[in-house]
């Protein structure tokens, strides 16, 4: 193995000052183009790679942008909604030359992955200002945008109008004769070390949007005819939930989750079962995963643009490295995707 080539060798070869070379490997626009396409040709024949430890220190840039999720990465992504919103980010980077890094807890802690990760920014998903975890990402003095977090003056956010989806599929699901309805509802909470961080704005809106639209059928949450169950958020979290409606007396005739993933765990179950949707039971859920078009029959469900809200989010915390101005708050519409999993009675 040969020795290692330093930037003094480049910079004897090319006739410039160290300096130069240093430019043009973090910040070319500091020195002429004729300049740096000398420099990186000589680099590529003498087979230079620049040493990341060293240029970070140099830097004091990672050159990478951080994807924060609350979960382990085999439970997180057991959601395909995460990945199009980690799609939308990492398109952002591509385009900005930053690399993407997953921080999932380490060893069950959350507080050691921010404390661990070599990322110039985060982009964290369901997370609130009030939060320790944001406080201690603040206390590293590095720039954070939040994903489905309680909108803040201090830091920016990139939200769907959660509670107005939630309204429109309950309405949907009501003007359709149902009125024995279960929700399959998000978790209210993840555990992390031995506290309870609390990841439940969408879960609260999603459930005030439901209640808007039962109120006007003189119904509400916890009445005998509408029952809410909590799960995880997987097709095992759906089909477990949809088992213990099924096992009741007198099952729904409705299912309305609060994501597409749950629900298809429903249609699972009730396939398995011989259970005919949408003539024995009606499906809904929300997100518009594209798993949500492909199934038989298929999901009528609330459209939101996760890979838009990922892109988003992605844009402002670039914003923020380049200490350019932001808004403080993002917020995307919804859209009612009626298909046929769910019929009038």
């Amino acid at each position: 193995m040969g020795k290692r080539v330093t930037i003094n060798q480049i910079a004897q070869r090319a006739g410039v000052s160290k300096t130069a070379v240093s430019f043009a490997f973090n910040s070319p626009e500091r020195i002429s183009r004729g300049t740096y396409e000398r420099i990186m040709k000589i680099a590529n024949e003498l087979g230079y790679v620049p040493d990341p430890v060293a240029r970070t220190l140099a830097t004091k840039k990672v050159g990478s942008i951080g994807f924060l999720i609350p979960q382990s990465i085999p439970v997180a992504f057991k959601n395909p909604f995460l990945s199009l919103v980690l799609q939308g980010v990492g398109k952002v980077c591509q385009k900005e030359g930053f690399s993407l890094t997953i921080v999932p807890p380490l060893k069950g802690c959350i507080f050691q992955g921010i404390r661990s990760a070599a990322v110039d920014g985060f982009v964290t998903f369901g997370l609130e200002a009030h939060l320790r975890i944001v406080e201690l990402i603040l206390q590293r003095k590095i720039p954070l945008v939040v994903v489905d977090g309680k909108p803040s003056t201090e830091i920016p956010s990139v939200n769907t109008d959660d509670r107005n989806g939630a309204k429109k599929v309950m309405e949907h699901v009501l003007k359709a004769g149902h009125r024995r309805i279960g929700i399959i509802s998000l978790k209210s909470g993840q555990s992390l070390e031995k506290d309870q961080e609390n990841f439940s704005r969408v879960r609260d809106l999603r459930i005030k949007g439901y209640s808007d639209a039962l109120k006007k059928y003189r119904s509400e949450i916890g009445d005998r005819n509408v029952k809410l169950l909590e799960c995880e958020c997987s097709i095992e979290g759906g089909i477990r939930a949809a088992a213990k409606f099924f096992s009741r007396k007198k099952p729904p005739t409705a299912i309305v989750a609060m994501s597409d993933i749950m629900a298809l765990g429903v249609l699972s179950y009730c396939r398995d079962n011989g259970i005919r949707v949408p003539d024995d039971i009606s499906i809904a859920g929300f997100d518009d995963i594209p798993e949500a078009s492909l199934v038989s029959p298929t999901l009528t469900t609330v459209a939101q643009p996760a890979f838009e809200k990922g892109r988003a989010a992605g844009e402002l915390l670039i914003k923020l490295l380049k200490k350019k101005p932001v808004e403080t708050s993002v917020e995307f519409d919804t859209r009612l995707m009626v298909r046929e999993s769910v019929a009038r009675i």
